[in-house]
């Protein structure tokens, strides 16, 4: 662990992690509030469609490769969050549909696409479980950007989500634009995923979203102390678990959520013993 803190390449890692350690849990709590928690793990796969195709169109087109494949992924998440909400609205009384559907087109093209690049490389592996180790300077300003973008978006509509989220029929009714906010609810999230896929990957993404507002869940009550809980523990799952996977060599994001899921563990026994006693 001699040298832990030296050099840029870990300073990035733990500015990445701590900018998405920030962003999951405020819009975990807000997607597990709506039961979209399904809505993460689709706008992830779309996310690697996005840098499949631009790792493609990078080396297809030269002029293309100005911008790098996650910013291509974060363009189609984006993308991808509307077409979530068109199939919502498309299967109004099915509108569980639309995770099923995406899904299955964003995995099956994006398994497609890397199949003709020439197979099933390092880099994929590093989106799929991702690799805060190997994130670059463009990585981190794109990950702030998101990160700026998605705080100032949840600090100018907190009243307005947090209404659509518990109410909206009483939304519409005092004169929120229910559409427009879930709209830019959609955006912030396809932005926050997009973020963490650098930090835990695809398949482990919805983990950093929604495992520690359950542990939030269990040691708080209320709205804004469930966030607090949440936030603390989202932010010692990716200290500790970056710590441990840098100091045994082990993966980042597997052991980012082995640690909030021992959190989840340990705020479950809290919970159980409080109310036995």
């Amino acid at each position: 662990m001699e040298g832990f803190f030296d050099g840029s390449l870990v300073q990035r890692a733990l500015l990445t992690g701590a900018m998405v350690g920030l962003l999951c849990p405020i819009m975990g709590l807000f997607l597990v509030a709506r039961r979209l928690a399904a809505i993460g793990e689709v706008l992830a796969h779309v996310n690697l469609l996005g840098v499949a195709v631009g790792a493609m169109a990078g080396s297809a087109v030269p002029f293309l490769a100005s911008l790098t494949p996650p910013a291509y992924g974060m363009a189609f998440a984006v993308l991808g969050a509307f077409a979530v909400l068109g199939l919502r609205r498309a299967y109004a009384q099915f509108a569980e549909l639309a995770v099923p559907i995406l899904l299955a087109v964003a995995l099956g093209a994006s398994v497609v696409l890397f199949r003709l690049m020439g197979g099933f490389g390092a880099d994929l592996a590093g989106y799929l479980f991702g690799n805060l180790v190997a994130v670059q300077s463009a990585d981190l300003q794109l990950v702030a950007v998101a990160t700026a973008l998605v705080l100032g978006g949840v600090a100018l509509l907190y009243k307005e989500l947090f209404a659509v989220t518990f109410d909206a029929e009483y939304a519409r009714v005092v004169g929120i634009p229910v559409r427009a906010v879930e709209n830019a609810f959609i955006v912030m999230m396809a932005l926050t995923i997009s973020a963490a896929v650098r930090a835990v990957g695809v398949l482990l993404v919805s983990g950093l979203m929604v495992v520690p507002v359950a542990a939030g869940m269990l040691v708080a009550s209320g709205f804004r102390r469930t966030l607090v809980a949440s936030l603390a523990i989202s932010e010692l799952s990716v200290a500790i678990g970056f710590a441990l996977a840098y100091g045994f060599r082990l993966a980042t994001g597997g052991t980012i959520v082995l640690v909030a899921l021992f959190f989840l563990l340990v705020a479950a026994v809290y919970r159980h013993l409080r109310e036995r006693g």
